[in-house]
């Protein structure tokens, strides 16, 4: 199954702590919508997700801001690759599979 970004021109800033000093900084957020389907059932619908736009930064800060309806948040995370939905139909999967990401990287 594929799966695919829509990038909105709608970035905002937000107020994140650095992990290696501690220190409050300001960070820009890109907010995104994907497609997401389920590769048992085939529910479809989009989501709406946010992370920190910063490549240095270990930590994005993923979050998942809305889920289509029959879509669930089986394991949070602050990464996109290990970010667990689950679909009504009981199957599990990550938000970006690994190979997703190494192709995003084009």
């Amino acid at each position: 199954m594929h799966a695919w970004f829509h990038f909105r021109c709608n970035a905002f800033l937000c107020k994140s702590k650095d992990s290696s000093t501690g220190k409050s900084t300001m960070a820009i957020r890109d907010r995104f919508s994907k497609k997401l389907t389920c590769p048992q059932c085939g529910n479809s619908g989009f989501a709406e997700a946010s992370e920190i736009d910063d490549a240095k930064r270990k930590n994005p800060d993923f979050k998942v801001d809305q889920l289509p309806r029959g879509f669930f948040v089986q394991r949070s995370s602050v990464h996109q690759e290990t970010f667990m939905l689950k679909c009504e139909c009981g199957r599990k999967f990550p938000f970006r599979s690994l190979a997703e990401a190494a192709a995003g990287r084009d």
